[in-house]
């Protein structure tokens, strides 16, 4: 069965739509979204966004000891301590952004000399640090850590330098859309002021501008106060090639 509107993750959509697997269609709503998440001819559009942060259980980690950035992470005091998902593809590209191939490639190295630990699924990631079965997550999720803490779970939030912000993923209409005309319609409403409300209502950082997420651990990166890095879906589909080889070579050898 054919769909009329897809979600594609931010590393591969620009390979779906270099095949011509996309249809074109310019939302009016898409003005109210910034362009370096989305392409500029009108093809997708991301509705929500991934910051990666730190996050360490505060009952295992004094704050005042807390790591404030990534190097801090190297630490012998913290080996065997610290957990980071099986694709960390997010953190993985920003820190190829930001640091280049051969610092990233030490880094991760170093990580693996400190005992990391590599966990599937960014949610289990937090919930293993909310458990105490790790005291440190690398690269968590901000929206996963903050549902967490509205829990009750012990966890802290560290946004390192930068603090890498990429779109979750990004709505689409196939070439071959079975009802295009009801997809347009409903990408309209994705997109839309209530749209992107429902997306602050799950607990997510809208795409949108103008509409603000509804928890203010949030909302601390609009604040100014927090050097962010943003990751396109063009550094994604560059860098997602090398990311893939240091992951394997590095992390998942073991």
């Amino acid at each position: 069965m054919q769909a009329d509107l897809v979600g594609l993750a931010f590393d591969v959509v620009n390979e779906i739509k270099g095949a011509g697997a996309l249809a074109r269609y310019g939302s009016p709503e898409r003005k109210a979204y910034a362009d370096v998440f989305k392409d500029t001819e009108g093809y997708f559009t991301p509705t929500n966004l991934i910051p990666v942060v730190i996050g360490y259980n505060t009952r295992l980690v004094n704050p005042r000891e807390a790591p404030k950035d990534y190097p801090d992470l190297l630490n012998p005091s913290l080996k065997g301590s610290l957990a980071i998902d099986a694709e960390p593809s997010r953190a993985l590209m920003g820190w190829l952004k930001a640091w280049g191939e051969e610092k990233t490639r030490k880094y991760l190295e170093g990580l693996t000399r400190n005992g990391v630990a590599v966990t599937r699924g960014h949610t289990l990631q937090a919930q293993l640090i909310c458990a105490g079965e790790y005291k440190l997550g690398i690269e968590l999720y901000l929206y996963t850590a903050a549902q967490m803490q509205r829990t009750g779970c012990p966890i802290n939030i560290v946004y390192p330098i930068p603090t890498t912000v990429a779109s979750a993923q990004s709505w689409a209409i196939p070439i071959n859309a079975p009802h295009p005309h009801a997809a347009a319609l409903f990408l309209d409403y994705i997109l839309s002021a209530e749209g992107a409300e429902l997306v602050a209502d799950y607990g997510r950082i809208p795409a949108r501008s103008g509409v603000k997420p509804k928890f203010e651990t949030l909302n601390q990166l609009a604040s100014g106060t927090v050097s962010v890095q943003v990751l396109t879906t063009e550094d994604a589909h560059r860098l997602r090639q090398p990311a893939d080889k240091l992951l394997k070579e590095i992390l998942l050898r073991r």
